[in-house]
């Protein structure tokens, strides 16, 4: 099996298994659908499909299920697609192999990523993780547990909580969760 870290620019990818987390749509560009992938080690890649192969791969990717992929590219992103640190993504098509699998524990259900507030502005203003699968806001909460000195309380103090389209600082870092 291949693992995200050994995929190359403009490369040809041998077989990698990943659970889908997330399915989006651009807004603008409706031709593409993209998905969000995590594999065992817990690093993540965007997958798109687009244009004719777009119906095919929404038909057989469905998102928390696991699959494992081998016959896709490695295209460079360009800014305008781009909201993870690789620096490519994975196009699948009607010649990739997408063979679902069992459910495992071995690939994560979730996935963060911690996002500081100079980051977060870097990111634009709308990314597509701000949205659930159906366009609604998505609330993410994380709770810190601390204890107060010389005292016996646990206060739970929030890093980051959204309502509506404005986030909120309540810490040094803001989280999302997938």
């Amino acid at each position: 099996m291949t693992s995200i870290l050994e995929l190359k620019i403009d490369g040809i990818g041998g077989p990698l298994q990943v659970r889908i987390l997330r399915k989006w749509k651009h807004d603008v560009r409706q031709y593409e659908t993209w998905y969000l992938a995590v594999e065992k080690f817990a690093d993540v890649i965007q997958i798109l499909g687009q244009r004719t192969n777009q119906s095919y791969i929404e038909s057989i990717l469905n998102v928390s299920q696991c699959y494992n992929i081998s016959d896709y590219s490695c295209p460079q992103l360009d800014k305008y697609k781009k909201f993870l640190e690789n620096e490519f993504y994975i196009d699948v098509g009607l010649k990739s192999v997408i063979e679902p699998i069992p459910d495992t524990i071995t690939i994560p259900k979730t996935w963060f990523r911690f996002v500081s507030k100079s980051h977060l502005i870097q990111l634009g203003e709308t990314p597509p993780y701000y949205r659930g699968n159906d366009d609604t806001d998505i609330s993410d909460y994380i709770p810190v547990p601390y204890t107060v000195p010389f005292t016996t309380k646990q206060i739970t103090l929030a890093f980051y909580q959204r309502s509506g389209t404005a986030p909120k600082q309540m810490g040094n870092h803001l989280c999302y969760s997938y």
